[in-house]
């Protein structure tokens, strides 16, 4: 601001010397950088979609899942749903209910049959979200040693992230939450369960070790490289 007011004052007294020249120069690349960013900002904004889901039966998920990419946005329409099988993600993306109460999928399984309900793979350097939906048993009378809700990272650290949130998980038979190598948080949920299994987080380790490296390695608390665990009803 101050060289934009030498400008024009040495200028109103006949001076055109360098120095009082670079000021207008440098606003303009300053204007061009801003165009530039709104533009490369609005791109970010438009590439990102929303795919409704046409009910919220697990096929019908899973088919809107198919065709969201990374920053998308899936939703979930209100309704009751059995699932009898589960589903996979691999994308960072936002699957959204229209609320716990509204959207409710329901673990239907067949002779208590051995899955989860959402298996979720995050990618590398992107943040990923499930909210507002909730969760039921109906059928299942022997506890799963799985999560109903499955979270894969990886060994190599990077910004890859999971939050769930503003979900209620009720009677489940199994471990409402289960992680391997995973960041993230889990906030602001309702959880109860019949069985003994609430949340298992295994930290750097491979499936195959059952979270057992975890055991050797630094705990991490207050770090960016931990799952937190907030503000929940348990």
């Amino acid at each position: 601001l101050q060289g934009t007011g030498q400008w024009g004052y040495e200028r109103s007294h006949g001076s055109l010397g360098r120095d009082s020249m670079t000021v207008p120069r440098l606003r303009v690349i300053g204007a061009i950088g801003l165009c530039v960013a709104l533009v490369a900002l609005n791109a970010i904004f438009v590439q990102a979609a929303t795919y409704p889901a046409a009910s919220c039966s697990a096929a019908d998920v899973a088919a809107a899942v198919v065709l969201a990419a990374n920053g998308d946005t899936v939703t979930i329409p209100a309704g009751t749903c059995d699932w009898t099988a589960g589903i996979t993600i691999a994308k960072a993306i936002v699957l959204q209910g229209a609320g716990a109460g509204q959207t409710i999928i329901r673990d239907a399984p067949v002779a208590n049959g051995d899955y989860r309900l959402i298996t979720w793979t995050l990618v590398a350097n992107q943040t990923s979200r499930m909210t507002g939906i909730e969760f039921q048993n109906n059928g299942r009378t022997a506890e799963l040693d799985r999560g109903a809700i499955f979270i894969g990272g990886s060994l190599t650290r990077d910004q890859r992230r999971m939050r769930i949130d503003s979900c209620v998980f009720t009677d489940l038979y199994q471990h409402t939450l289960e992680t391997f190598s995973a960041y993230g948080v889990f906030d602001s949920n309702t959880a109860t369960t019949i069985g003994t299994r609430y949340l298992a987080f295994k930290g750097r380790a491979s499936a195959a070790d059952f979270g057992d490296t975890a055991w050797f390695t630094a705990t991490d608390f207050g770090t960016a490289w931990f799952f937190y665990v907030e503000d929940n009803t348990i």
